[in-house]
């Protein structure tokens, strides 16, 4: 098996990217593991995805999987959305009673914000 030889195997639930000859590999999709389907002498050969599109049946060799494993990504979300509900930052600490600064560029030019049409 391809990914055997690199010490990295396909698993159950892995975020992978689906790999295509007439694509680019910066715009090939990403795609969820929800099945691994087995042969006859037990080695996977062909991967059920889930993408943004519907459902793919795929070889293991097109299937290249995220360095970052979903079980990892999974826990840092929930860490995340945890010390938001905890570090809630009122509006008004970020509020400043000094004189707003007005910045230079290189050549001592001062900076003036663009003026956008308000419809």
């Amino acid at each position: 098996n391809e990914h055997k030889k690199h010490g990295r195997e396909i698993k159950l639930g892995e975020v992978v990217l689906i790999g295509s000859d007439n694509v680019k590999c910066t715009d090939w999709p990403l795609g969820f593991v929800i099945e691994l389907l087995l042969v006859k002498d037990g080695v996977t050969r062909l991967v059920r995805l889930r993408t943004s599109k519907g459902e793919l049946l795929r070889p293991v060799q097109r299937i290249f999987p995220l360095e970052v494993s979903s079980s990892w990504f999974k826990d840092c979300q929930k860490e995340t959305t945890h010390e938001n509900a905890n570090n809630e930052v009122s509006s008004e600490s970020f509020r400043s009673d000094t004189a707003p600064v007005t910045l230079k560029t290189k050549s001592g030019r001062t900076v003036k914000k663009p003026l956008k049409l308000d419809l």
